[in-house]
């Protein structure tokens, strides 16, 4: 039994890790989002 927002959860996966950006696209938009995630939580 899938909780809601599951498949929602993995299309944005998908999305951020699609083919279209590679590999290298993938590690800097996750790179990306840590820093602006670290930012908002007034870690660094």
């Amino acid at each position: 039994m899938w909780a809601p927002g599951v498949g929602g959860h993995r299309w944005r996966v998908f999305f951020l890790f699609s083919s279209r950006l590679g590999c290298l696209g993938s590690l800097l938009v996750s790179a990306l989002l840590t820093l602006v995630l670290l930012l908002a939580f007034d870690v660094l």
